[in-house]
């Protein structure tokens, strides 16, 4: 068994700053932005959001400018681990499970945020899908990931707790966990999962199966 954690709404309790931050730097330029919108946000590629964006607000929308401005908004927040998280992290480590992160946030700012988050060296490897040719919901980076590790994609359990992100696991032939933070999984997603939870805390009892 290989473990791969998504690292926003999963490992860190930040998903809920992107969602409240892409609403308010798009209602700074005029758009109306609901939550909805921005929940459709999360961990998603780049040019689909850029796409998406200006199907909702037609083509001369400058979805680059919102963007620009939800990264300023998000430059002082609060970075804190989700419950149990790094818990997890050594029972994964103490059980020799070869893991990773693979997240839709570059290497350096993942690398920044588990150190302030108190997470630092708990995780052998990050994996970033900036550096792949798409990112989620695409397969590419859980592909890159399970490469990085190895492993073939069936070897791999993957959490997640976007739905983007969860059909980028999927796609890619893994193993898929559904860990709820802002919202439920879909009944579409739920058939799809290995469980759904809603505590990192209720993760070894489903592991033990595979050790």
């Amino acid at each position: 068994m290989n473990l791969i954690f998504d690292l926003d709404g999963v490992l860190l309790d930040t998903e809920k700053y992107y969602v409240d931050y892409w609403m308010e730097a798009a209602r700074s330029f005029g758009y109306r932005f609901t939550r909805e919108m921005a929940l459709e946000f999360r961990s998603l590629d780049h040019g689909l959001s850029n796409e998406i964006f200006k199907s909702y607000f037609g083509e001369d929308a400058d979805v680059e400018a919102v963007r620009a401005k939800r990264i300023e908004l998000m430059s002082n927040i609060e970075v804190v681990a989700k419950p149990y998280a790094k818990e997890i992290a050594e029972y994964v480590k103490s059980h020799h499970i070869p893991h990773c992160i693979c997240t839709s946030s570059s290497v350096e700012k993942t690398t920044k945020y588990l150190e302030i988050a108190g997470l630092s060296g708990l995780f052998d490897r990050i994996i970033s899908a900036k550096g792949t040719p798409r990112g989620k919901p695409f397969p590419d980076p859980y592909l890159k990931a399970c490469s990085v590790l190895g492993i073939e994609p069936k070897e791999a359990i993957c959490v997640e707790d976007s739905p983007n992100g969860f059909q980028s696991a999927v796609q890619a032939g893994c193993q898929a966990i559904f860990a709820v933070d802002l919202t439920e999984p879909t009944p579409e997603i739920a058939s799809k999962t290995l469980a759904v939870i809603h505590s990192l805390s209720e993760l070894p009892a489903i592991l033990e199966a595979y050790l």
